[in-house]
């Protein structure tokens, strides 16, 4: 699985239990809407930053979005 699938499913799971939208989420994480789509579409590269950024937003591990990554939520 890639990481715009993990994104994409972890996105499906948090606007269920949430009730949010992309916009609310997008407003929330300081990015504009279309990013976030673009991110959850994998249509833009999605960096180790903003892979942390929704991972503590998700209140997820990093690694669950890319295994690749070790547990850094503490950083930023």
């Amino acid at each position: 699985r890639n990481l715009a699938n993990n994104l994409r499913d972890e996105w499906n799971i948090f606007r269920h239990k949430y009730k949010k939208t992309q916009s609310q989420a997008s407003l929330e994480l300081g990015w504009s809407a279309s990013l976030f789509n673009q991110f959850l579409c994998g249509r833009r590269p999605i960096n180790s930053e903003h892979i942390i950024k929704i991972s503590n937003y998700f209140d997820i591990s990093p690694d669950v979005l890319d295994p690749h990554l070790i547990d850094q939520r503490e950083v930023g």
